[in-house]
């Protein structure tokens, strides 16, 4: 609690800081509070071309409802873009128990001056490059009401009165609003390793946060590897849109290749683009043998086999059997070239010419190798028997004519 004197009486101001975190009863004034750059509180928009540029801007509560004047005030400011503050100025004898540009302030002596606009903090910012930026509002962390910002009068310093911002959302003043910005997503892309003859494909993307349209010139500046497939040359990214730009990896030899994404000349956040060749894998999937059984002598079998494949290049399959292989056969030979994901269903048949086991290899080209078949054949047994097992004939006389 601080006093003044004066003529004689001690005038008493309950304006300490802690008044701003008592339990309020809500006004409903609709004081708002805004940003400006000008000394008459009118332009909240203006526009720095020049980089690293210092601009001054005023913190102001406008229309206040209490005609006694301000006796403690509490906000965040905050900035998106390339700004930033660097000092603040706060108006009349002030305390402020926050780090700015969060503040939760409490006046020490006589409260602000009455008037429309009420001058509460001064700055300086410092713009970095001439992009769009935005200035907002927010409550502070630990607000004296929750997700509100607010401030004490100097006629009732009990009631705290909610603060709105000036433009209806956070955002409440802009350096070079109509100017264009490039917001580049990602910085860099990195193929990793890629197969030989594939294709591999990654995004970047351009988002323009400012008013004005963006012009670009893309094209890529390095190894041939990488291309521009749909969005290249000339481009216009407008105000609050986004450029998608697929850019294709395609390596025809082993090594490591690099290459630039580049936006024109005067934009110089290029994308860094790096990727590996690499021989490609070839894998297979397939039953470790055929096995036929016994079959008997002078039938045949006929078994399926899938042969699918489960690598990153295609993949030739050239069915063979060698010459005395006379009791297997492949029904549909082929060649084949699959390919990565795809299947073939080749038929062998078995015909056994003679008994016992008999073992053969089925050929499937020179990258897949061979399958060992096996089948036995069967001699087939006569059986047989007879019914009944004897002939009884009866006597019979014969008489001499």
């Amino acid at each position: 609690m601080i006093s003044h004197n004066t003529s004689g009486t001690t005038r008493v101001w309950a304006i300490s800081l802690f008044l701003l975190l008592i339990v309020p009863t809500l006004a409903q004034a609709e004081d708002q509070v805004g940003i400006y750059f000008d000394e008459a509180y009118q332009n909240f928009s203006i526009e720095a071309p020049a980089p690293n540029t210092i601009i001054t801007g005023y913190l102001v509560l406008n229309d206040p409802a209490d005609n006694a004047g301000v006796a403690g005030w509490e906000l965040c400011a905050d900035i998106e873009g390339p700004g930033q503050f660097l000092s603040w100025e706060l108006e009349g004898q002030t305390i402020n128990i926050e780090t700015a540009p969060c503040f939760q302030v409490g006046i020490g002596d006589y409260p602000l001056p009455l008037g429309p606009r009420v001058l509460l903090a001064t700055f300086t910012l410092l713009v970095m490059e001439p992009l769009p930026i935005s200035i907002s509002v927010n409550p502070i962390y630990n607000a004296s009401i929750p997700g509100e910002m607010a401030y004490l009068t100097d006629s009732d310093p009990s009631e705290i009165r909610v603060l709105h911002s000036a433009s209806g959302n956070p955002s409440v003043a802009w350096i070079n609003q109509q100017m264009p910005g490039a917001v580049i997503e990602p910085s860099q892309l990195n193929f990793d390793y890629v197969p030989l003859f594939n294709d591999a494909t990654q995004t970047v993307s351009v988002y323009n946060p400012g008013g004005g349209p963006l012009f670009l010139d893309i094209e890529l500046d390095g190894d041939a590897a990488f291309t521009l497939t749909t969005v290249s040359g000339p481009q216009t990214v407008n105000g609050g849109e986004t450029l998608e730009i697929p850019v294709l990896f395609h390596p025809t030899e082993v090594g490591y290749f690099t290459t630039s994404l580049v936006f024109n000349h005067s934009l110089a956040d290029n994308v860094f683009i790096n990727g590996y060749g690499r021989e490609p894998i070839a894998a297979w999937d397939m039953p470790p043998e055929l096995i036929f059984g016994e079959i008997p002598i002078g039938s045949a079998v006929v078994l399926p086999f899938s042969i699918s494949n489960t690598g990153e290049t295609l993949l030739p399959v050239e069915p063979s059997l060698l010459s005395e292989c006379l009791e297997f056969s492949v029904l549909n030979p082929g060649p084949y070239s699959l390919n990565p994901g795809e299947s073939i269903t080749l038929q062998v048949e078995f015909a056994p010419q003679s008994a016992g086991l008999i073992h053969c290899n089925l050929s499937l080209g020179s990258v897949v190798g061979s399958i060992p078949l096996f089948g036995t054949g069967h001699l087939v047994s006569l059986d047989y028997s007879l019914s009944p097992e004897f002939l009884d004939f009866p006597t019979w006389l014969w008489e001499v004519p």
